[in-house]
């Protein structure tokens, strides 16, 4: 067995997976289902989308609410870049209360894929951060290794074929 041929066994394998998993991210919960590869690595799915994240206890990071503002901060939007409602921006907000300093957050919005990182400075320093991606583009790569792989089987069949003149036999 060729590497292409095992490309085309993992991407064949993988779409079923990939099926199964969609299916079960409508019904699974990501703050309770989820697989740790270590502390701050766990991966889990919801809603037709791989989810990344680094903190078990508080889960992953999915279109929810973390309060940053208040009066005594200062807010800073350090870069942004938006095409309709898809885009990045990294914004800075550093509020003071007491002895907790709170640093915010840079996030991504693209068709398919989602990004939050949020640093928390004092009194103890955390990160928090999610990446979430659709399960189409796992999906759409291992359609178009599996059509690769088809293409080239076909190119390679017809090119060992002898010419047409010779198969017609001589006679």
């Amino acid at each position: 067995m060729n590497r292409l041929d095992a490309i085309y066994i993992v991407s064949a394998a993988s779409i079923p997976l990939v099926l199964a998993l969609i299916v079960a991210s409508l019904e699974l919960d990501p703050m309770k289902h989820y697989i740790s590869f270590s502390d701050s690595f766990h991966v889990a799915v919801s809603g037709s989308n791989i989810v990344f994240f680094n903190d078990a206890d508080s889960g992953p990071y999915i279109r929810g609410t973390i309060t940053l503002h208040g009066n005594e901060g200062n807010y800073v939007r350090d870069r942004q870049w938006f095409w309709g409602s898809y885009g990045f921006l990294q914004e800075r907000f550093v509020l003071k209360r007491g002895d907790v300093t709170t640093e915010a957050f840079t996030f991504m919005d693209l068709p398919g894929a989602y990004y939050r990182h949020f640093r928390f400075i004092s009194p103890h320093s955390s990160i928090l951060w999610t990446l979430m991606v659709s399960f189409l583009y796992p999906l759409l790569l291992f359609e178009v290794l599996l059509l690769g792989w088809a293409v080239l089987r076909v190119r390679r069949r017809h090119a060992s074929l002898p010419p047409k003149d010779d198969r017609a036999g001589s006679g």
